[in-house]
């Protein structure tokens, strides 16, 4: 709504304020998007370095410990507010893609004439 206000405004002040708060959202949702996806890369490459970890010739104290972190690392490490959705980079774009959608239907409807 607010990129739809800003672009059919005409007063500089709200042009300026929706602009300053638009793109000021925008990059909230970036970095925190960016951290989501950042932990879930590392949880991969965490998963990826002890399934390669080359434990055939240890002892077996090492090995039951690695089968018991292998065991716990089933599970992926994301960020899910209220379990409702993961914050990553793939729902960041869906976000944005939406934005513009939502933006883009305001103005058809807009520019119709309903008599």
């Amino acid at each position: 709504m607010c990129l739809y206000t800003l672009v059919q405004e005409n007063d500089l002040f709200l042009i300026i304020k929706y602009g300053i708060q638009i793109s000021f959202y925008t990059i909230i949702l970036y970095f925190y998007a960016l951290n989501g996806q950042n932990l879930i890369n590392e949880d991969n490459n965490v998963r990826r370095a002890i399934n390669e970890f080359n434990w055939v010739d240890k002892p077996l104290w090492l090995k039951k410990y690695l089968l018991t972190v292998m065991t716990g690392m089933n599970k992926n490490i994301e960020v899910k507010p209220f379990g409702i959705y993961v914050i990553n980079l793939k729902n960041f774009a869906k976000v944005m893609n939406a934005a513009y959608s939502y933006y883009s239907i305001f103005s058809k409807m807009s520019n119709k004439n309903y008599s």
